[in-house]
């Protein structure tokens, strides 16, 4: 997507010692293309019971070098989600977990005294998500 404006406020005035300028505040966006892509799978080991397995990619259409202005992380993602489904007495249930892990590059600043070229630096994100449902049928 090219860049937009997601919001834009009315313009006032900042007064600094060297001089007022206008500001408008303003949300942009601008998002490459990206593909996802995801799998699952459902296998049945008894009459009761069942399991579940899936993968599936979430990578971030913001550019690694744009700012944040909007909602959009620069984050890419993997989730592989795992769980189990079985029946006892009246009830349904169903216990999982899922994982996600990932990174996003960080950019340098620029503005260093010592002139040494700034390392090239990576975020690292693991996230744990546990799930129990329960239903009861009558």
């Amino acid at each position: 997507m090219d860049r937009y404006t997601v919001i834009e406020g009315e313009p006032f005035a900042i007064q600094t010692p060297g001089g007022d300028s206008t500001v408008t505040p303003r949300v942009q966006e601008e998002l490459n293309d990206v593909v996802n892509l995801g799998v699952g799978l459902e296998r049945q080991v008894g009459r009761d019971l069942a399991g579940y397995l899936s993968y599936h990619t979430d990578r971030s259409g913001r550019s690694a070098d744009s700012s944040p202005d909007a909602s959009v992380t620069a984050w890419d993602l993997n989730h592989i989600t795992a769980g189990v489904t079985f029946n006892a007495w009246r009830s349904s249930f169903a216990v999982g977990g899922s994982t996600a892990f990932g990174n996003r590059p960080i950019q340098p600043s620029e503005a260093r005294p010592d002139r040494v070229p700034p390392p090239e630096l990576e975020s690292q994100a693991l996230i744990l998500t546990g799930t129990f449902g329960w239903k009861i049928s009558f």
